[in-house]
This record gives structure tokens, sequence and C-alpha cells, in this order.
């Protein structure tokens, strides 16, 4: 319903998404995620390898280059873990797979490790920010 709203606002012409757009985190989602850890020889876990798709579901193409940071948090929001993902023109509607891999200090589980995802344009104008997505592992 939003994406309809904002395809309204910006007359559903088809007018593509640049850095002086604050929209870019409505139009991305993340699906499909799998998780799977990384164990060292002593069995440990100090990595995961992220697998996910990621998705424009915004009616129009984001023409200008932009960043996502996957990065792994504690439930204390303590960061163990970050990795990056450039993208250039994306279209409206279209999925792109991705596979990350984030090392850290070992750990015996992940039980209290979350993912927070967020969009930033490269050159963003204004320091736009973007709240962060927190998708649900699969």
């Amino acid at each position: 319903m939003r994406w309809l709203i904002v395809c309204l606002l910006l007359g559903c012409g088809g007018v593509p998404i640049s850095p002086e757009n604050e929209i870019l985190s409505d139009f991305m989602s993340i699906a499909n995620v799998h998780r799977e850890p990384i164990h060292n020889a002593a069995g440990d876990i100090v990595g995961v390898n992220i697998l996910a798709e990621v998705v424009n579901t915004g009616p129009v193409p984001i023409i200008s280059p932009f960043i996502m940071t996957w990065k792994l948090r504690t439930a204390d929001s303590e960061e163990i873990a970050r990795a990056t993902h450039r993208f250039s023109r994306f279209e409206a509607g279209q999925v792109q797979e991705i596979t990350l891999n984030l090392a850290f200090a070992p750990r015996s589980n992940l039980s209290d490790v979350q993912n927070v995802v967020t969009f930033d344009f490269e050159e963003s104008r204004g320091g736009f920010q973007t709240r962060p997505y927190q998708p649900t592992d699969n």
C-alpha cells in the first residue's frame, strides 16, 4: 500500500529513484534468508555465510548506486561482524541473490545474534539515513 501512495506522489510515470529521494529503504526488501555457521577445528562458530534475496518492491527503478550493509549484533547491540554489497541499477520488481561471508571471534552459538540491514545511496546528499531492516531467518 505504501508504494502505491509513493507511486501516486511520483505521478506513476516511472520516475527513477536517485539520492535526493529518501525512500530507498521503503522499496528494498530481504527475502529467503539462510544463515550457515562456519566452525573452526575446536567446534566454535567463527563466522556465518548468509544467502538471501534482495528485492526492489517499488514501482520504479533505482538508478543510483547504493550499498547494502549487513551487520551481526548481539542482543545488547554489540556489533560482531559487518559486510557490504554494492548494487547499481535495480529495476522495479527485480530480485537479486546475494552471498555474504561474515567472520567474528569464536562463539559457542548464535542464539543472541541479530541481523541488521541498512541501505544507503553511495553519494547520499544531505546526510540521508536509512532505518534498520531486520529480516526474519528461514
